[in-house]
């Protein structure tokens, strides 16, 4: 008994919901959602203005408020339905307009997006600096810095703008050669962790590397590994400064290395000038070959590793393996003067002055300044 007056009980309950739901209007459930989105809840802010939605199809207001809640819920492919039905409706609303755009952005759908975006910048007589600033990171992540840094500016001029968007500019900047102003920018930004700090001075650093002021280029990249210490970038950007400068080669070697250690996959075309420098002093001969080889594996095809490889075997009288570098050099370059002339000293070294001659008439019809130093040395050998 007790359990059909239960059942009874809750059947009416249920009936009296359904009635309650039922008498509602398309209004009540805007409002309904208006309040829950006030609060923050979006999802069911979002089934309240469906609902509404369900009762009158082509409210604009009910259909933006839906894809505004999609937005903030990252159902972006779902927001495009009900924004774009809700700009059909009212195509001059740069609100509906900008909401869609956003979803639009979101959903791989960048070139309607942009469209839309300065359709929003066009309309209205005030800067738009959120459209300005999405706008602007579209082109951005597309690599487009022209574009992006146009509304990058626009961006910039709002009161409290997200500090990450002066590195974005300065970045632009430095990809327009424009280095000065990318300075200026990068300058402004204040990031907190060491990441960010030591991307904003590797950035000042490569400016002022390519402005030619040299100390003020260290200056920064030395600040970008105080923070980011194994930043295989920094540590080649360093290197090369001090590897252009003939007098600092042994603060080069020490950033390539460390570069090497720290970043080798990113760092192999450094094999080579560590070689070069290695070979500047005998003692690290075999340095040099190690590190040759390494560069032979990257770039099997460089002629001048080829012939740097042969003439370091050369000077450790390896004779054998230093042809086979030479041959191979001679073999991609016809015309690779200094193998021919390593090759006749390897050949005066093993007492066949008759080879040596022959790269001598080899050489001369390619390089007559090394062809004389190869003469030479077979004059003195007679």
């Amino acid at each position: 008994m007790l359990r059909n007056l239960f059942l009874l009980l809750f059947s009416i309950l249920i009936a009296l919901q359904t009635n309650s739901q039922s008498s509602k209007s398309a209004s009540d459930f805007y409002s309904e959602g208006l309040d829950l989105q006030e609060s923050k809840n979006y999802k069911d802010a979002l089934a309240a203005f469906k609902k509404a939605n369900a009762i009158k199809a082509n409210d604009a207001d009910f259909l933006y408020e839906a894809g505004w809640c999609c937005n903030k819920l990252h159902l972006y492919t779902e927001a495009v339905t009900y924004l774009g039905k809700a700009v059909k409706l009212n195509p001059e609303n740069t609100k509906m307009i900008f909401e869609l755009a956003y979803s639009q952005q979101n959903s791989k759908m960048e070139n309607d997006a942009i469209l839309n975006y300065k359709k929003v910048l066009e309309s209205s007589s005030d800067p738009n600096y959120e459209a300005n600033k999405n706008l602007g990171d579209i082109f951005y992540n597309n690599k487009d810095y022209k574009s992006a840094i146009i509304n990058f500016k626009a961006y910039l001029f709002d009161d409290e703008p997200i500090n990450d968007y002066y590195f974005k500019a300065g970045f632009s900047m430095n990809q327009l050669k424009n280095f000065d102003e990318a300075i200026e920018y990068l300058e402004k930004y204040e990031p907190k962790r060491n990441d960010e700090i030591g991307k904003k001075f590797a950035e000042i650093g490569y400016a002022n590397y390519l402005l030619e002021d040299m100390d003020k280029a260290i200056e920064a990249y030395k600040k970008s590994l105080e923070a980011l210490p194994d930043n295989g970038t920094t540590l080649r950007a360093l290197g090369n400064i001090y590897y252009d400068n003939t007098n600092e080669s042994d603060k080069a070697l020490k950033y390539f290395e460390l570069a090497i250690e720290k970043d080798e996959k990113n760092s192999k075309a450094l094999y080579k000038k560590l070689a070069t420098i290695y070979l500047s002093d005998e003692r690290h001969n075999d340095d040099a070959i190690k590190m040759l080889k390494k560069a032979i594996v990257y770039d099997a095809r460089d002629v001048e590793i080829r012939q740097s490889l042969g003439y370091v075997y050369y000077l450790k009288n390896d004779y054998s393996n230093a042809l086979i570098q030479l041959n191979k050099a001679i073999e991609l370059d016809p015309k690779s003067y200094e193998a021919y002339c390593y090759k006749g000293l390897i050949f005066l070294e093993m007492k066949n002055k008759s080879e040596a001659m022959n790269m001598y008439n080899k050489l001369k019809n390619i390089n007559a300044y090394w062809a004389k130093l190869l003469l030479d040395k077979i004059n003195i050998n007679k």
